[in-house]
């Protein structure tokens, strides 16, 4: 909530528990705290299990390459800081270094003293639709890490933080498909990680890269490939594969040159009816560099002739930059229920698509190997009217989406469902303002409009600073075609208050004036709220309280009883914020709980963490320490719910605090060591030095 805007902002409203407020005396009995808070933890100190952060797909069954996974694992121990796994396109490059980072990931490295039991961290990174940049990678190391404040650095200082966090936190990346990335800074930035704790896997066609430990993958063995016969043929059910002679399943082997994905092709093929001997033949007369192509152009040309909804859905699978759920298929496919389920079937068999998790599961994931997708993609651009049809599909798909779950505060799984499906919003959300740049149709631009207004709850919350920047711009540009003069100043005064949580003052004021010279004399005052709230934080940042109060009085008459940051329980908790900044704890507390009973009343997790963090810091400040541990306790739940990071941090130093009062002083250390790391996350300075200043007293006193 905007709450955490004014708090952070360099310690300067609240420098620490306590400012302004020792004298008040604020007890209550235990039976009003539990009707404030809500019932207690059923577990208040909750052991958590130390497990390493990753953005891994979903792990698949995988056959043999034993010498290979052991060769890339001691590349871990090697002078190299980058294991560098190379091969003919299908030849299982994708496969072996997933593999590899599960067994980090689980631990499961069969040597008790290798380096890849140390990693805390596995960042994974594809470049799918050739557009993977060093800015990228980084983001998306933040976002593994834990370290959201990152995110909104500029690239060079971006880089310099990624490379501390991998210093302290020993991480794995994993750059899959490194020939089709065009940024050479990402090669750069893996060469120079910092050694030993941290390591890079790249998958690339090209040999023998300098400065990496190579690791050469070639056909699977005989064996091997065998084996990888037998189950996909029980996978798919082909008995005609399973009972074929050992002549027929050797010459399949040969004829596929042991590559792993030329064989699950061919399996698919039989399990379409065409004979063994017939797909060996095919697999004979394709060259070595057209093999794939004569596999993809039966099954286009002659297995799916004529089937009109697994071309479609083939297709539609290949305009989207990650998995896609069934939903996202059926929209862009225009393919609904057992059509859908039958191709999707199909192209499994076909093993054109592969699916994450149980493909009967509640909500599958489907995908398409990066050969596949070069294939699809070759074909969808000879029907353009087809590929304009199922992208508008799309956009259309995923605006819808982000507006239905851009709830996130109310409801954590629209957090989760948002989480998992960002980055293809974000795509689409880009491609929607593409479309309206070169058709000016008002419909586009009142769709990039509505993907900024559906986003921006999410992006501001998660910390998503230059995303939310860019879809604000665009939103701006939309709403000045469509003369809607209130999404302009609402849109500026988004972006300003970007740039006051960034410190940025002179750029607040800038977006500040855009902002109130967009509106109109006569605007209505819920219009007029947008800027008017920008203009009372900037007052509240630098110490002019009695403004701020007055502006956030005016907006809290018009201020909906919704749970985003311009709803009435955030702007009382801002003026909660003032009061304190005006020595006036008694009103900050009264707001607080009103904040508090609306919270509750809108059922919003994460914004009643955030006013239990501050009703924490009064009932401390006032030495109730029974109050502010309740507070704090269910507050610490509530944000761990959530990852309300900076509500975390605050609750965690402030019973760091508590303890240190009571006498409990290691105690006091290891919760301040806690909050320190949170707040490092945030990356606030202030913060991190009243944690260790909470820490070096626990161990003088120790």
């Amino acid at each position: 909530m905007s709450l955490e805007v004014l708090v952070t902002l360099g310690g300067t409203i609240l420098a620490g528990a306590g400012v302004g407020i020792a004298y008040l005396q604020l007890r209550r009995t235990p039976g009003t705290i539990r009707q404030i808070v809500g019932p207690e933890p059923e577990d208040k100190s909750p052991r958590e299990r130390r497990e390493v952060k990753h953005n891994l797909p979903p792990r698949q069954e995988f056959v043999g390459r034993r010498s290979e996974i052991n060769r890339a694992l001691r590349g871990f121990e090697s002078r190299y800081p980058i294991v560098s796994i190379e091969g003919l396109g299908g030849i299982g490059k994708t496969a072996l270094a997933r593999e590899v980072a599960w067994l980090c990931a689980t631990g499961n490295t069969e040597s008790s003293n290798t380096s890849a039991a140390r990693f805390e961290a596995i960042v994974w990174a594809e470049d799918v639709t050739g557009n993977l940049d060093i800015n990228r990678l980084l983001d998306l190391a933040a976002e593994v890490l834990g370290f959201p404040y990152i995110l909104q650095l500029p690239i060079e200082q971006k880089r310099r933080a990624v490379y501390r966090c991998a210093q302290r936190a020993p991480t794995l990346f994993v750059v899959d498909n490194l020939e089709t990335v065009a940024d050479r800074g990402i090669w750069d930035f893996l060469v120079n990680l910092p050694e030993p704790p941290s390591r890079a896997v790249v998958t690339t066609r090209e040999k023998q890269l300098r400065d990496s430990w190579s690791v050469s993958v070639g056909p699977l063995s005989a064996d091997e490939g065998l084996a990888l016969m037998a189950k996909e043929g029980e996978r798919l059910g082909v008995t005609s594969l399973l009972g074929s002679a050992q002549s027929s399943r050797s010459a399949l082997y040969d004829a596929a040159g042991g590559n792993p994905l030329a064989i699950r092709f061919a399996a698919g093929q039989v399990k379409l009816g065409v004979p063994v001997e017939e797909v060996v033949q095919d697999l004979i007369e394709a060259q070595d560099d057209g093999l794939f192509t004569a596999v993809f152009d039966r099954d286009w040309r002659e297995l799916l002739k004529g089937d009109e909804p697994c071309r479609r859905v083939l297709m539609t699978m290949s305009l989207l930059p990650a998995a896609a759920s069934r939903d996202a298929l059926r929209a862009g496919a225009r393919v609904h229920g057992r059509l859908l389920r039958t191709a999707i079937g199909r192209l499994i068999d076909l093993s054109l698509v592969d699916v994450s998790g149980n493909e009967h599961a509640d909500d599958p994931k489907f995908q398409l190997h990066s050969l596949t997708r070069a294939f699809a993609r070759r074909e969808l651009s000879t029907v353009p009217d087809v590929e304009g049809d199922i992208e508008e599909r799309l956009i259309d798909y995923y605006l819808v989406f982000a507006t239905r779950y851009s709830n996130t505060y109310a409801d954590v799984a629209n957090l989760n469902r948002m989480e998992a499906e960002q980055a293809t919003v974000l795509s689409f959300a880009a491609r929607s303002w593409e479309l309206a740049q070169h058709s000016g149709s008002t419909r586009n631009w009142r769709r990039v409009l509505r993907f900024a207004d559906a986003m921006s709850p999410y992006l501001w919350g998660r910390g998503r600073w230059n995303d939310q920047l860019e879809v604000s711009q665009r939103a701006i540009e939309a709403a000045q075609h469509l003369a809607d003069s209130a999404a302009i100043a609402r849109h500026y005064a988004q972006m300003g208050r970007v740039y006051l949580w960034l410190g940025n003052f002179e750029k607040a004021i800038d977006y500040l004036a855009a902002s109130e010279s967009a509106l109109p004399v006569d605007t209505r005052n819920e219009d007029l709220a947008f800027p008017k709230r920008l203009r009372a934080q900037i007052a509240s940042a630098e110490g002019r309280y009695e403004e701020a109060e007055d502006l956030l009085t005016d907006i809290l008459d018009v201020s909906p009883i919704t749970v985003d940051d311009n709803g009435r329980a955030a702007t009382l908790l801002e003026l909660g914020q003032v009061a304190e900044g005006r020595n006036r704890p008694q009103v900050a507390w009264q707001r607080y709980e009103e904040a508090l009973r609306l919270d509750q009343q809108l059922e919003t997790i994460e914004g009643e963490a955030v006013t239990l963090s501050h009703l924490g810091e009064v009932a401390l400040a006032t030495e109730d320490y029974a109050a502010a541990r309740q507070f704090f306790e269910r507050g610490l739940t509530l944000a761990k719910r959530v990852q309300r990071i900076g509500a975390i941090g605050r609750c965690e130093l402030g019973l760091a605090k508590i303890e240190i009062a009571q006498g409990n002083y290691d105690v006091a250390c290891t919760l301040g060591r806690q909050a320190e790391q949170t707040y490092d996350r945030l990356g606030l300075d202030q913060k991190i030095r009243d944690a260790k200043a909470i820490v070096r007293a626990a161990l003088k006193a120790s």
